[in-house]
């Protein structure tokens, strides 16, 4: 099965769409970040890029050798009991609140506030619906 994509990730793409979407709509409209400056002094010690969204290259060959092995396998284990699933759709839902607030907090500060407000609003509507989002996924398998 190593073509098969993890249903609990279908499941959770109507929650994590905005972000994205969002978090990419503002990618879009930012200029490219100016190179660091290049300096001689052989005295300043060198200093680990530091740049947001530039990914060092120790950890990039570390990515590169973890995405070589594979997929791992607890990613195509089902929940075995509705407790194991619920906890699932609640982390799920906690990781999407994650990433639509680092994509509010990239945003201009006029825009900021009403995008976090609304990122909680999202959070706290799924998670008192938790479990008919379960139960949605559930009749989806």
């Amino acid at each position: 099965m190593k073509n098969h994509i993890a249903l609990s990730t279908l499941r959770m793409a109507p929650l994590l769409l905005g972000a994205i979407l969002c978090a990419s709509a503002y990618a879009q409209t930012q200029p490219p970040a100016p190179a660091p400056a290049a300096t001689s002094d052989s005295a300043t010690p060198a200093v680990q890029d530091s740049t947001p969204g530039v990914t060092p290259p120790a950890v990039a060959q570390q990515q590169q050798k973890e995405i070589a092995h594979g997929d791992p396998g607890r990613w195509y284990q089902h929940d075995s009991t509705a407790a194991d699933q619920l906890r699932t759709v609640r982390k799920e839902i906690a990781a999407a609140l994650q990433e639509a607030t680092l994509a509010c907090k990239k945003q201009p500060a006029a825009e900021r506030n009403a995008c976090l407000k609304e990122a909680r609003s999202t959070y706290q509507h799924d998670m008192v619906n938790a479990k008919l989002i379960r139960d949605e996924n559930n009749r989806l398998e």
